[in-house]
């Protein structure tokens, strides 16, 4: 899509897994052109808070923080693969801080960090990785998975890693379960990728015609031996309702990157710009993000479309929010206990009251 510039594209449309971040680039192209192609109940979800509109997003505080003044980063350099603990069957897992990562894990009524996976091989010419993902396209009056692409796919870990780790994204690198058989992993993998097999634009559990990235991997894990995972129940809100609505996604649970990964099997964190001692802080703030949106809660009162970047941001408020919450943290590893308490004092003092609903509990 030409409207994209290569790293807004990698922010976008690269994590197209799914439709909510697909979703997010459509409304880009409505920003820019001042041309709708989505429907009025997709747009109306994403409009600014109205006056009155009851939001627990809203600051407490009589005047959300500036921005916070942020030293110019030394320029990042990918480690050497070399220096890598690698190992076929390593689960590879990316994320960012941005907001189309927070709409993305908006979609499952438990948060679970992480946005997309992939599976390392060691081939003879060097570490590849598989995954599967897709593309949307939008057209007037048509659901956007109806002309999707994407299939399981093999590329160089390197290139992999280039395209995935710069700026506000970065990637964790985890260690299969002990008792995975390994062999089994890579059968069902060379399998998909020779024939293959679709992306899934609708999270359909029940078709192995096709499948999603998270989806894929936990098969791959199935196939070695391990146990089916429990996909997670799908949101009850009403603009997550009307984009799947849009899109034509019926499945009532996905199963989430997050689940798929231990922290206690992360073999390395490959970081770009956002120091590796606060990945678990962002993690923390989307967590409490996303505990804080209601059934009725519209998703434009987290996030907004900034037409003249063509990107995704949070609003002023959650911005203030995430800076005052990351300001002043140690350049070290917390333990997450420490980390959680941290977080939930910032948002007690920062947002406007709020209870915990029970369509999104707390992941442990």
């Amino acid at each position: 899509m030409p409207w994209f510039d290569e790293r807004h594209r990698s922010a976008v449309t690269r994590f197209a897994q799914r439709f909510l971040r697909l979703c997010a680039g459509a409304l880009l192209c409505v920003a820019a052109t001042g041309c709708s192609i989505l429907p009025a109940s997709v747009d109306a979800e994403f409009a600014p808070p109205a006056p009155g509109e009851a939001n627990p997003y809203g600051s407490r505080l009589k005047m959300p923080l500036p921005p916070a003044a942020t030293p110019e980063a030394a320029a990042f350099v990918l480690p050497k693969l070399s220096d890598l603990p690698l190992a076929s069957g390593q689960i590879i897992a990316v994320d960012d801080t941005a907001g189309v990562a927070m709409l993305h894990t908006l979609f499952a009524s438990e948060f679970k960090p992480w946005v997309h996976l992939g599976i390392v091989v060691i081939e003879p010419e060097g570490p590849v990785v598989y995954d599967v993902n897709g593309d949307m396209f939008f057209l007037p009056g048509v659901s956007p998975a109806k002309f999707g692409d994407g299939y399981v796919r093999r590329w160089p870990l390197a290139e992999f890693l280039k395209y995935h780790v710069h700026s506000e994204r970065f990637a964790g690198l985890f260690a299969p379960p002990g008792e995975v058989n390994v062999d089994g992993m890579m059968a069902f993998i060379r399998k998909h990728h020779e024939s293959r097999t679709p992306f899934d634009h609708y999270f359909n559990l029940d078709n192995q015609k096709e499948l999603y990235c998270s989806e894929f991997v936990a098969l791959a894990l199935e196939a070695g031996g391990l146990e089916p995972v429990t996909p997670i129940p799908a949101r009850d809100n009403r603009s997550l309702a009307a984009m799947r609505e849009y899109v034509g996604i019926t499945a009532k649970s996905v199963i989430l990157p997050g689940q798929l990964v231990d922290p206690s099997r992360l073999k390395v964190m490959i970081a770009g710009d956002v120091p590796a001692a606060h990945i678990n802080v962002h993690f923390e703030i989307r967590r409490e993000l996303h505990r804080r949106l209601f059934p009725d809660t519209r998703v434009g009162l987290l996030l907004e479309i900034d037409a003249a970047e063509r990107t995704m941001h949070f609003r002023e408020d959650v911005l203030a929010f995430i800076q005052r919450t990351l300001r002043g943290l140690p350049a070290t590893d917390m333990d997450q206990e420490t980390v959680r308490a941290h977080v939930l004092r910032e948002a007690d003092q920062f947002f406007t009251t709020v209870s915990s609903p029970a369509t999104a509990a707390l992941s442990p």
